[in-house]
């Protein structure tokens, strides 16, 4: 792909967006795409970048059939942690990454990511420019264990594709 640095980059502004959006007080967020090395193995690729930041963490993998449904999920836990999360009966309830007293609320219902149809075809379309861009093949989980501090929650995900391979982190910190 003619353009594959210009559009990992636009998806990592997205990315870095959405983070800042989530952002509190006592919590901040951390979603960030990094591409890989290609001339090695993805789990290899994933275990030297992390294990410049923490040597001594163990890595595991495990792979993900289908890939836009996974990270359709993360996406949608993640990136809109700022969002309250209701109840079946409308009651807001706490939230996967978020406090139950911290969220935004769209007084007025004209915010269009607050309506789910709107939320779906946002990640719907994020997803396709990950595809556009890599031409997925292959999606792995990637887990990590460390006595180090990492997040205090995230989902880690590899991707790989005929164009690139890159390594997804979305998570919070206290």
């Amino acid at each position: 792909m003619a353009n594959l640095s210009y559009e990992i980059g636009r998806i990592s502004g997205i990315l870095e967006g959405f983070a800042g959006i989530n952002n509190k007080t006592n919590h901040g967020f951390t979603f960030e795409i990094e591409l890989l090395d290609p001339k090695i193995a993805t789990e290899e690729s994933v275990t030297n970048y992390l294990t410049k930041f923490y040597p001594d963490s163990t890595l595991s993998f495990t792979p993900i059939s289908e890939w836009r449904t996974v990270l359709s999920s993360y996406i949608e836990k993640w990136l809109f942690c700022y969002q309250p999360h209701n109840d079946a009966h409308g009651n807001v309830i706490a939230g996967e990454c978020g406090s139950y007293y911290s969220y935004l609320k769209d007084v007025d219902r004209s915010f269009s990511l607050f309506i789910p149809d709107s939320r779906r075809q946002f990640i719907d379309d994020l997803c396709d420019a990950l595809n556009r861009c890599l031409v997925i093949t292959r999606a792995i989980d990637v887990h990590l264990v460390t006595d180090a501090w990492y997040e205090g929650d995230w989902n880690d995900i590899a991707l790989e594709g005929e164009n690139a391979r890159v390594f997804i982190h979305l998570g919070v910190s206290d």
